[in-house]
């Protein structure tokens, strides 16, 4: 729902986050890739349509994650982390290209977001916030730990 009336529809759930993969350009409408429960909708969007996510609270994850996006089907959406946090990230795809939260982003932008201890293993095209990026605006991410990794 976009009940602040900005485009972006509002996150608030791991299970809503997930859901991103039914929905990679962000109009709300689900694409039906995938079996999730969809945060959006499109009576959930303002009159000019939606345009992206954006967090409305800090998110915890658990289990082994999903990427958003693949490099045939990428995310092209903002996505605003409003400065709230990401936790719990794990993917352990050692034998798997395009990892991170998003796997691959293709005229996308991806902003204010603070990812917290990820735990991120793949192949090639590898990263926490994004395994690829392209034609895509990244600004403001924070990662952070407790300094202990090595």
């Amino acid at each position: 729902m976009d009940s602040d009336n900005d485009t972006l529809l509002e996150i608030t759930t791991a299970t809503e986050l997930i859901a991103l993969l039914d929905d990679l350009n962000g109009d709300g409408i689900d694409d039906g890739r995938l079996d999730t429960v969809t945060p959006t909708g499109s009576a959930t969007c303002p009159p000019m349509g939606c345009s992206g996510y954006e967090l409305a609270n800090n998110i915890t994850l658990s289990g082994e994650w999903t990427p958003i996006g693949t490099n045939s089907n990428p995310f092209a959406s903002v996505f605003n982390g409003n400065g709230f946090a990401i936790s719990g990230l794990s993917i352990n795809a050692s034998s798997t290209d395009y990892i991170g939260l998003f796997g691959a982003v293709n005229g996308g932008q991806l902003r204010n977001l603070v990812i917290v201890r990820p735990e991120v293993i793949g192949r090639s095209h590898t990263g926490a916030l994004v395994g690829r990026a392209m034609n895509t605006d990244i600004t403001r991410i924070t990662l952070q730990g407790d300094g202990s990794d090595t």
